[in-house]
């Protein structure tokens, strides 16, 4: 039986890194690593290898590399002017166990060394078996002279490339910097579209949870709309998570006794008047620095037993593109909000009927059905009413189950369907639901909705905090 050939280039990979690196170069989940894989390699039949072992690397930063027999010398220089550079150290300490950012990191910095590495046409290694082999199997003196005379060009010729490249080490290594910060930007990027949709990459390779974050990623990546609504929620939730912690900070606003403390808004007052006499004030500073001064204990928490929060987006033929993309952006930071709350969410998206209806429970993550309600669009017409009526009876089946009021319903739309009647006002104040319209663009369906929401806000342009984009985060955040 013969032996296969070593397939390292430098130094020793484990076959668990091996395996993983051609899954991942070979789906989708490891975004262009394949393509620069292949474009690599059409320049050098090893670059393959030298691919896989800067994501070895990256993943397992601490392990022992044990240098191979015969190890490429332009392969050993790229690598060495990597570890020179402070960047991708800093680099490789956020990829490290982490499959998914490995492989864009990776694909990132392999596509940027392309024009970095040697142009080679043949690989010594391979030259090498194929001589071992032909004198195991008795090959003729001609064919023996042939690859030994391939072999000692093949490996002048890498020689010769490590010599070029030991001159143009200074090129190399600002090529290698360039690269590695534009990996850093396609990490950032994966870790916003993860993030939005809830996931992460912490691989979990015992439980099959990093397979589920790789695939998903990797449905993300397959989508621009999906790409450009993360980006959108990444800030949204932001926002959301700021207002969240402000609004709970001002919860606890009723007096209820006096504490010591070093808070100088709730200071009492005669502990203030200490600033006006100079040997007092230093009293009240010593105090302060030990905590001892008295001040208001403030009590007070947020109203508990909050129903669901319901979401009625408007999927209409010109919701399509960034109307659309901006409400599913601000579906998730309102999905985000829900959970942090303990509070049930759903999606309902219509046109002109309910085509589509998605529960989501605060105590579960459910990324799959989030990429789904974000990726879903139907394109018809306009109807009011149909959405009001889902949105009722979800609100009304969590309250029969859970005897809890002060729903949350927030209605987007671009549209205008006319009035819908005054039996959504008596489901509204029956089933004591607060409702929020949101009104895109600059048609007139605005007033309509006077008509059923308790407040309408507008925003005729999506633009990033825009003033108008503010005040809707400012009121729905909040809730």
């Amino acid at each position: 039986m013969k032996e296969q050939r070593n397939k390292d280039l430098t130094f020793r990979t484990t076959r668990w890194e091996r395996s993983v690196f051609e899954r991942e170069q070979k789906g989708i989940a490891g975004g262009d690593l394949g393509l620069s894989v292949y474009k690599g390699n059409k320049k050098n039949p090893a670059f393959g290898d030298f691919a896989r072992e800067i994501f070895a690397k990256m993943y397992d930063p601490q392990s022992h590399r044990e240098e191979v027999e015969g190890a490429a010398s332009w392969a050993k220089k790229a690598h060495s002017a990597a570890e020179a550079l402070p960047d991708f150290h800093r680099l490789i300490k956020r990829t490290a166990g982490r499959q998914q950012i490995c492989s864009v990191a990776t694909a990132t910095i392999a596509e940027a060394m392309i024009e970095t590495i040697p142009e080679l046409k043949r690989d010594s290694r391979k030259i090498k078996e194929e001589l071992q082999n032909s004198r195991e199997d008795g090959a003729s003196q001609q064919r023996i002279n042939k690859l030994e005379g391939m072999l000692k060009r093949a490996i002048g010729a890498e020689e010769s490339a490590a010599d070029t490249m030991k001159d143009s080490q200074s090129s190399i290594r600002r090529s290698i910097r360039k690269a590695v910060r534009k990996a850093e930007q396609e990490v950032n990027k994966t870790e916003e579209q993860l993030a939005a949709f809830g996931l992460n990459d912490n691989t979990g390779s015992q439980n099959g949870q990093g397979q589920r974050a790789r695939d998903l990623a990797a449905l993300i990546r397959s989508s621009e709309s999906l790409q450009r609504i993360a980006k959108i929620a990444g800030r949204l939730k932001s926002i959301a998570s700021r207002k969240q912690r402000t609004k709970s900070q001002f919860a606890r606003e009723r007096i209820s006794s006096v504490e010591t403390g070093a808070n100088l808004a709730r200071i009492l007052p005669f502990e203030a008047a200490k600033l006006l006499d100079e040997d007092l004030e230093l009293c009240l500073f010593r105090d302060l620095s030990e905590r001892k001064v008295l001040q208001y204990r403030l009590s007070g928490k947020e109203k508990t037993g909050k129903g669901p929060i319901i979401f009625c987006v408007d999927e209409s033929g010109s919701m399509k593109g960034e109307r659309n993309e901006w409400s599913k952006a601000v579906f998730l930071a309102i999905h985000s909000i829900a959970r942090s709350q303990g509070r049930a969410c759903s999606i309902v998206h219509f046109d002109n009927k309910v085509n589509r209806i998605a529960d989501f429970d605060p105590k579960e993550k459910n990324p799959e059905a989030l990429i789904d309600s974000c990726g879903h669009f139907t394109g018809g017409g306009t109807d009011f009413i149909s959405p009001l009526k889902a949105a009722a009876m979800l609100i009304s089946n969590s309250a029969m189950n859970k005897k809890t009021k002060n729903a949350d319903l927030i209605f987007i739309t671009d549209g205008d369907a006319g009035p819908v009647g005054q039996w959504w006002q008596r489901e509204k104040e029956k089933l004591g639901i607060n409702c929020y319209g949101i009104h895109v663009g600059s048609g007139s369906g605005k007033k309509t909705m006077k008509g059923f929401c308790d407040e309408v806000l507008s925003i005729s342009k999506i633009a990033a905090d825009s003033s108008e984009e503010r005040r809707i985060t400012n009121k729905i955040f909040s809730i």
